[in-house]
């Protein structure tokens, strides 16, 4: 009996240390409350509204950027230069707008009266006819194209060529004096007599009756060729226009042009009444109406061209830029990304059995791996929670339930980054 009731004794020792041992594991563990997670930030990927070539990076990875900040600025193209082209029609439209509320100036009104009394004299005059010195003008100059027609036909006269070999005796004559005269002049310098000014004279005076004489022998020799055919074609032509405009004016005007003439009389007197009485509501409404289209073209460039370039969307920091400078990006193309280092979080995954510690609100605090403190406040408390595995099959399962608690931390410096693994501790 006594050798069965000693491993009694020591197997209920044994039972009564592990359970013991068990409830203080138990004790310490739920005293703990401690939960690991990672750090996040919320990230924002921004994509560009229309698309292009970048022309500038305005930032780099690492920037602290605030919200609405160009970060990426495409190129233009023609959009520029369609901007100062509708700038220049919307400031036309508005000068025209003006003067015609400000009504005709006394200068138009003068202007416009003397074409209408031009019109009528042009209308008067073509309906009276050719006058009788218009015609005797018209037949004297088809005498006088004729007579020199007749002359270059003819050719030169023999009186004319005696005269040009005449003028040739007398410039070779000139020119042999001239040149004795230099040879004399010369020989006179070189022994010290006179100046180099009087020898330059002589030089010059024996150039000029060179070129004398030449002329003089272009000329006899022009003459003893004759009237050139080109001479002779321009001189037939004119000949014929003169007799046409001298049949034209025997004729008076064509009606054509009579009623030409009475249409443009009819114009300059609609427009001088048009002028007296002052611009119309509806040239107003329409000009104005030419204001707004012009303005309204200006504004919609002006938006195209604010849109070729990437702003931020919040305050942040830059974590990454995807383009560089001369990339062709699509519309929608995210460009950079962007984060808040005040807005981090962490998600911790608390087991059902502790969740009762923690509610919406509550300040906990957050201790980093690099020895950092910060406190944070619960936001989110799931409904539902995660298990593995995913299907509860015994009781020892549901005890993995776990529930991710998001709780935003407080870092006004941005000294905690997204990434670092925190710790947070629970009071019970």
């Amino acid at each position: 009996m006594s050798k069965l009731l000693k491993p009694l004794v020591i197997f209920a020792v044994v039972l009564a240390l592990g359970i013991a041992g068990w409830r203080q594991y138990s004790q310490d563990r739920a005293g703990t409350n401690v939960f690991s997670g990672t750090i996040e930030a919320r990230e924002s990927r921004i994509g560009s509204r229309v698309g292009g070539r970048v022309a500038r990076l305005l930032v780099r990875e690492g920037d602290t950027v605030t919200k609405g900040q160009r970060l990426i600025e495409f190129d233009p193209g023609e959009l520029r230069e369609d901007l100062a082209a509708a700038e220049a029609a919307g400031r036309q439209a508005r000068e025209a707008l003006r003067e015609l509320q400000a009504g005709t100036r006394p200068e138009q009104i003068s202007r416009l009266k003397a074409a209408e009394r031009q019109a009528r004299s042009q209308l008067q005059k073509l309906q009276s006819g050719s006058r009788p010195e218009e015609i005797a003008a018209a037949r004297a100059a088809v005498e006088q194209a004729r007579a020199m027609l007749q002359k270059l036909e003819r050719g030169p006269r023999p009186e004319e060529i005696r005269r040009a070999l005449s003028a040739v005796d007398s410039a070779a004559a000139d020119r042999q004096l001239a040149q004795q005269s230099l040879k004399r002049t010369q020989d006179l310098y070189r022994e010290g007599a006179i100046a180099l000014q009087a020898r330059d004279e002589a030089e010059r005076q024996a150039s000029v009756a060179l070129a004398r004489e030449k002329q003089a022998r272009e000329m006899l020799a022009e003459l003893k060729s004759g009237t050139r055919s080109e001479d002779l074609r321009a001189a037939k032509e004119a000949l014929n226009e003169a007799q046409q405009r001298y049949r034209l004016v025997q004729k008076g005007p064509r009606s054509e042009e009579v009623a030409g003439a009475e249409a443009g009389l009819q114009q300059a007197k609609a427009l001088l009444a048009e002028g007296q009485a002052g611009p119309r509501p509806q040239q107003i409404a329409q000009a104005k109406a030419a204001v707004e289209q012009a303005d309204a073209r200006a504004r919609s460039l002006k938006i195209r061209l604010a849109e070729r370039a990437v702003y931020a969307p919040r305050a942040g920091r830059i974590q990454i830029l995807s383009c560089e400078v001369g990339d062709m990006v699509t519309a929608g193309q995210p460009v950079a990304s962007l984060i808040d280092p005040a807005d981090i979080f962490v998600r911790f995954y608390i087991p059902a059995s502790r969740l009762r510690l923690l509610h919406v609100g509550d300040t906990v605090r957050i201790d980093t791996d690099d020895g950092r403190q910060a406190t944070g406040t619960v936001e989110q408390i799931p409904d539902r929670g995660e298990f593995t595995p995913r299907n509860r099959q015994t009781k020892e399962d549901r005890d993995l339930e776990v529930f991710a608690v998001k709780v935003r931390i407080s870092n006004p410096d941005g000294q905690i980054r997204a990434g670092m693994s925190a710790n947070m501790r629970v009071a019970r």
